[in-house]
């Protein structure tokens, strides 16, 4: 059997969005034996390829702004409670201006964190390939450090050249000054390439950074954000949770077990509970008698979807999501069709959907 690569993107605050890709993957029963990624994709690859999603996923629940920017605990509340008042703002603007004096932010917490919640004895024991691009600013090139070429011991310090933004204090590495591999290679692919990869999964996350073009004779799987993934540097709890639940749901989606264009539909039960409400509709109308309801749901159970073309169920279907996003209904979750309705119908005051429910 062909090995499969997970590619994730770098960007920063968003890499939670990887975390919850990785759950959907796992849950689909899709085995993984290669993980290459940029700046937060090399860290979340870190944590995933030593099988401790639990330890990636308290990561992202416990990270917060002191973790990259090294502010004191005055600071972090400030920008969580009140992040556009004129206070929070001055005194961002004061740290900023310390900092730049300073030489950056320190480093040190960064360093500690990852060796404290990462295990790498886990790491290298994994059967699972590895991979991290860099760009070594000292030696004027771009690097990629496979698992077998980070040396024991250094496995936090290079995650840390695989994510050296601006701003940070520099710190050499082995004698290398680095920084954040985005600007060579934001998805970087091609470190599995080479190692003989041909099906990959590419998960973006709206970071920033260079993007090269695969070779056409790959079998590339790709995971995008279907909502806007926030700030780059938004770590919020609640942005944080908000992306877990997309890219779980997204891949969800992307691997056809969940329908629907703006929300996310449970296929159980789906043409029945269709079909359903265009037979109560019909009936509220005296154009159809019950035994029809079973022929109309083996119609629509036997539609096929041809090219450029949508079978009624989904056009009933996009109507409805519609609606939901006009009363804006919570996107984040899965629904069947009755649910969606019945939160419609929460915020529907005129009940006008109550006669069309399958009840």
């Amino acid at each position: 059997m062909e090995k499969i690569g997970l590619v994730l993107e770098g960007g920063a605050a968003k890499g939670a969005y990887h975390i919850g890709a990785y759950e959907a993957l796992e849950e689909l029963g899709i085995e993984i034996d290669g993980i290459a990624g940029t700046s937060i994709g090399s860290i979340n690859g870190a944590f995933l390829v030593a099988d401790k999603l639990n330890l990636a996923r308290s990561f992202w629940r416990n990270v917060d702004y002191r973790f990259f920017y090294g502010i004191d605990d005055k600071l972090q509340d400030m920008i969580l409670n009140c992040p556009d008042c004129l206070e929070t703002r001055l005194e961002i603007t004061k740290v900023t201006f310390e900092t730049i004096i300073n030489g950056g932010v320190e480093v040190d917490r960064f360093l500690e964190t990852l060796r404290k919640l990462l295990p790498e004895e886990d790491f290298r024991n994994s059967d699972k390939d590895f991979a991290l691009v860099t760009v070594n600013l000292t030696k004027r090139r771009e690097e990629v450090y496979y698992k077998e070429d980070i040396p024991k011991g250094k496995l936090a310090e290079y995650l840390l050249a695989s994510s050296y933004i601006p701003g940070l204090k520099q710190k050499k590495i082995d004698g290398s000054i680095y920084l954040d591999g985005g600007f060579y290679d934001n998805l970087p692919f091609r470190p599995l390439e080479r190692l003989g990869y041909k099906n990959l999964i590419l998960v973006h996350c709206d970071g920033v950074g260079r993007i090269w073009e695969p070779d056409k004779d790959l079998n590339i799987i790709e995971i995008n954000p279907s909502d806007d993934t926030g700030p780059l540097w938004n770590f919020h709890h609640d942005n944080t949770e908000s992306l877990l639940k997309l890219g779980y749901l997204d891949t969800l989606k992307v691997f056809n077990k969940l329908i629907g264009d703006i929300y996310f539909i449970s296929k159980r039960n789906f043409f029945k509970q269709i079909s359903s409400l265009i037979v109560n509709g019909a009936k509220r109308n005296n154009l159809f008698l019950d035994n029809y309801q079973k022929i109309l749901y083996d119609e629509l159970y036997s539609m096929e979807l041809e090219k450029n073309q949508k079978s009624l169920s989904l056009m009933i279907l996009e109507c409805i999501e519609l609606v939901a996003k006009v009363y804006n209904i919570d996107r984040l979750k899965i629904y069947t069709v009755n649910e969606i309705i019945k939160n419609i119908l929460l915020k529907d005051k005129s009940q006008l959907w109550v006669k069309y429910l399958n009840k």
